[in-house]
């Protein structure tokens, strides 16, 4: 069997934490989308001057302010700058805390405080910590920290895949979860991303927002944005089901590709401003997701469609770097990356300049529906258009010793071989006068390398139940979302098979 952490109290935790969420997803419209424009400095001197400028006069051209993650140096150097900005704009100094070693943080925090005075410094920025950070942070005020990857296994020798896509109060011995008890530090994603395309293609430099990304792929280009522009009209969308939607976008000023990058970001803010969303800063948006969703993760429920059908992702743009290939054989070596059960989700083939990635019947990312996508406390599910089932589950309570470094989150799914361990569900629907009765009957899991005990599980019933209401007394959880379909989450416990009844109001 294998050995497992077990996050304290987590029987008592999880049902307070859930039952604490309001369930919004039946509310049409009442959620806020936020844009969030981050931008990660330098480990050392010089301060590039001339990037960290330009960068921000194409955001505060639409008014927009920016996050400069950075260190005392940066501070220091561009003190005059940033402080006018901050006034005007509304920018933020956050701390640059990577590459610091634990014993010399307090030192280089205060250091950064004293040369940031004009503002308090609450956010930090950094990737692959552990619990002795999350108290340092926590104990100096900080109040979220950014840098957090979601689904990446092969960049950076980062392996966040399985994490929660959005914001989420993290879980101090395992920043890519959930916390299961009340408060702590929010988790703030490095970039959002396109969880359709992204889980599709088993890639996650790829559909984000970083220009960086989508422009090596030749999915967006100068006055070729519309993938973009999609992507954030997918995210306003997700405001029918969740009190707060961040919208993180991510250019280092120092990568020295500025000057191909800031016409699309250009195209991107304008777009931005357009649509009436507005831009503030990490410590603002945290703000606003604390006040949303105060000391708990709530469910979290997204329906994104398959963007794949806009003609430049079908056909990519001349100047592509890289290209998709589908395969039908798992992928047991790679180029880089971390496994899980033997495999991996990606390869790149340097000399040809290929992404492979795997699917079962050689479908290809762009031939896919549209995806679900929900998490909690409890884990992180994904459900294919037309399937009850997921077609991937992370389990969140069963998290393997250290995972905080370069290791898979515990998944099954397609891409690992091992989603025969996902257990299979029943749907009966039944209407009685104007009233519907839904069933779900879920067959037994068995132990498997994701879960010995207990097992995240949701069912998700596909079809418009917009004319009907859930019951007071539905369990906690259970939503209608929109006109996509009836979610019902569950947890299983292994070796038991489950059934749950919803009766539904005509409205």
């Amino acid at each position: 069997m294998l050995k497992r952490v077990w996050f304290g109290a987590f029987y008592s935790a999880l049902l307070i934490a859930t039952l604490l969420c309001v369930r919004i997803a039946e509310a049409d419209g009442q959620g806020q989308l936020a844009a969030c424009i981050c931008t990660k400095g330098q480990f050392r001197e010089p301060t590039d001057l001339a990037g960290m400028r330009a960068l921000a006069e194409t955001a505060h051209r639409y008014g927009f302010p920016v996050t400069w993650i950075i260190k005392p140096f940066t501070a220091r150097d561009m003190a005059t700058e940033l402080e006018k900005w901050h006034r005007d704009f509304g920018d933020e100094v956050a701390w640059y805390s990577e590459g610091t070693a634990l014993s010399a943080a307090e030192e280089e925090l205060r250091a950064l405080r004293d040369a940031a005075k004009w503002q308090q410094v609450l956010s930090t920025g950094t990737t692959k910590y552990d619990a002795s950070w999350v108290k340092l942070y926590e104990r100096l005020g900080i109040e979220s920290v950014w840098g957090r990857c979601y689904e990446q296994t092969d960049a950076d020798h980062i392996c966040d895949r399985g994490s929660p896509y959005g914001f989420y109060y993290l879980h101090p011995d395992c920043y890519k979860a959930p916390n299961t008890a009340a408060g702590g530090l929010v988790s703030v994603p490095w970039l959002s991303n396109d969880p359709n395309l992204v889980f599709r293609c088993g890639f996650q430099s790829s559909f984000t927002f970083d220009p960086d990304d989508p422009m090596s792929m030749g999915f967006i280009g100068p006055g070729r944005c519309e993938y973009w522009f999609a992507l954030v009209d997918e995210l306003q969308k997700q405001t029918r089901y969740n009190a707060f939607v961040p919208l993180i976008i991510q250019q280092e000023y120092p990568s020295g590709g500025l000057r191909d990058t800031l016409p699309v970001l250009d195209e991107l803010f304008a777009y931005l401003k357009r649509k009436n969303i507005p831009a503030v800063s990490q410590a603002e948006a945290v703000r606003r997701y604390r006040k949303a969703c105060p000391e708990h993760t709530p469910p979290t429920y997204a329906v994104f469609d398959n963007l794949g059908k806009i003609d430049v992702v079908q056909h990519p743009l001349p100047s592509a770097r890289y290209r998709f290939e589908v395969v039908t054989n798992r992928l047991s070596t790679a180029f880089m990356g971390a496994p899980f059960n033997g495999y991996y989700t990606t390869d790149w083939q340097k000399e040809t300049g290929k992404r492979l990635y795997y699917h079962p019947e050689g479908k290809r990312f762009f031939e896919h529906g549209r995806l679900f996508v929900y998490y909690d406390v409890n884990g992180l599910l994904l459900f294919e258009e037309g399937r009850a089932a997921p077609i991937r589950i992370t389990n969140y309570l069963e998290i393997p010793p250290h995972s905080h470094g370069y290791t898979t989150l515990p998944e099954l799914s397609y891409f690992y071989g091992n989603e025969r361990f996902i257990p299979d569900v029943q749907v009966e629907q039944k209407i009685r006068g104007s009233d519907l009765s839904v069933t779900v009957t879920v067959s037994a899991p068995q132990a498997n390398p994701v879960a010995q005990i207990r097992l995240p599980y949701g069912v998700m019933v596909w079809g418009d139940f917009s004319n009907y209401r859930l019951p007071e007394n539905a369990f906690a959880g259970a939503a209608i979302v929109g006109e996509a379909g009836l979610f019902l989450p569950l947890v299983l416990d292994v070796g038991q098979p489950a059934e749950r009844a919803v009766k539904l109001r005509a409205k």
